[in-house]
């Protein structure tokens, strides 16, 4: 006798859509892709949370849904750059972090008098876009790592946002900044944030020779994330900057034309 197959519930078609995207997703595209009317996804994302098999993370004024698998980058990144993993090796002389990368802290006056020097030398364009392809070649790296850890192959950015923003995010965390907010715009995103590294360093110790942005290596930074978990090109640029009477700094990150 044939055994009639069960249809699948709105509930597994969300899960399932997630786990095969390997991303997070907007309520508005899980409507859009599976069929379903805003009732009906609202109260099938409802069951999952309960059964503890989804979240979600404000990105700007939007909701995005992942799969409990998304928090494996967290736990990673709590793990990769948590300040309890740095050990002082006296005998050599030497900071190591967690993952065995030996490290040097470095105060904002020497970053001051790195860009006062370079900026005095007549350099201070060349030197930030020097320092910008720096931050990108080491966010381009990091993404190839986090890419293993989550076991996920590079996707439009709006599948991965979710993973960049947080990788993103917990570099932030390390000394260079405090992310406060994600702002959608037309093929990408803004990022603004506060109290940045490179920022409050010349603002201090040398604001006579700021004439541009002046936040090149995280602005590089993010634009090797976007990049390394993509594979696409980016358009990375300061749009506002404290260091010029901004009170925030601003990171326009956008999909390159083609």
């Amino acid at each position: 006798m044939d055994m009639a197959i069960k249809p699948k519930s709105n509930a597994e078609k969300i899960l399932s859509f997630l786990q095969k995207r390997g991303g997070g997703a907007s309520e508005e595209e899980l409507c859009r892709h599976l069929g379903l009317d805003a009732g009906e996804c609202k109260e099938a994302l409802d069951e999952l949370i309960m059964e503890d098999k989804i979240r979600g993370s404000e990105i700007g004024k939007e909701k995005i849904w992942g799969t409990k698998k998304e928090e494996s980058l967290y736990d990673f990144l709590q793990g990769r750059y948590s300040l309890d993993a740095l050990k002082l090796d006296e005998e050599k002389g030497e900071i190591k972090s967690i993952t065995g990368s030996v490290v040097a802290i470095i105060s904002r006056e020497f970053f001051a008098q790195m860009y006062s020097t370079m900026e005095g030398a007549k350099y201070g364009s060349m030197y930030l876009g020097v320092v910008k392809e720096i931050g990108r070649g080491i966010s381009l790296k990091q993404a190839e790592e986090y890419k293993k850890v989550l076991g996920i192959k590079p996707d439009h950015y709006l599948v991965h946002l979710e993973k960049i923003i947080n990788a993103f995010r917990y570099h932030c965390m390390t000394g260079w900044g405090k992310l406060e907010e994600v702002v959608p715009q037309k093929d990408g995103v803004v990022l603004r944030l506060s109290n940045t590294f490179e920022s409050s360093a010349v603002m201090k110790y040398c604001p006579q020779n700021v004439h541009e942005p002046t936040c090149g290596i995280l602005l590089g930074r993010a634009l090797g994330l976007f990049e390394g978990f993509t594979g696409e090109q980016f358009e990375a640029k300061e749009t506002a900057c404290r260091s010029l009477g901004s009170k925030y700094c601003e990171f326009s990150i956008t999909l390159k034309k083609k």
